[in-house]
């Protein structure tokens, strides 16, 4: 899975999680099923977990994956301090290629570190985050959400995409 990721700044629980698998006269179907609660806590919690189906199952514990994390910096200066989509210099913006091995739910932070002159503070910076398959006409096999993914609303001092 391959998707471009664009960033874009504008002026001014613990729990665990199961496996499933089902068969039925279709085509077997494997989830995964995270358990939360609300907030974490020092003490433990015990639960119990009941599953109903219409078709034979399997239920078992998987280990939590390993979360990799990677930090870039970089700066908008001059002609890559595009702004926002609203502008025709949106493309001028900085841009990083994500690659995942495996179908994947990435985590995306942006965040302003830092500002030269201007005399403004990082939250001053409205920031936003764009992510879109690397071919701008494709659309992920299988996948319904409405592309490119986007954090929101641009935010003060940084923001996150979830995808």
């Amino acid at each position: 899975n391959r998707a471009l990721v664009d960033a874009a700044g504008a002026g001014g629980g613990g729990g665990g999680a199961l496996s499933c698998t089902a068969s039925a006269a279709s085509a077997p179907q494997q989830l995964t099923l995270a358990l939360a609660q609300y907030k974490p806590t020092d003490s433990q919690v015990d639960f119990s977990l009941d599953v109903y189906a219409q078709a034979p199952f399997t239920l078992r514990p998987i280990a939590p994956p390993e979360p990799t994390a990677s930090r870039l910096t970089g700066a908008w200066s001059g002609r890559t301090a595009g702004g926002s989509s609203n502008h025709d210099s949106y493309v001028d913006n900085p841009r990083f290629l994500l690659e995942l091995p495996f179908a994947a739910s990435p985590v995306l932070e942006l965040a302003a570190v830092g500002l030269r002159g201007g005399g403004s503070k990082p939250e001053d910076v409205q920031l936003g985050l764009a992510l879109s398959p690397e071919a701008p006409t494709e659309q992920p096999a299988g996948d319904a959400r409405k592309w490119p993914l986007r954090s929101g609303d641009y935010r003060p001092g940084g923001c996150r995409l979830a995808a």
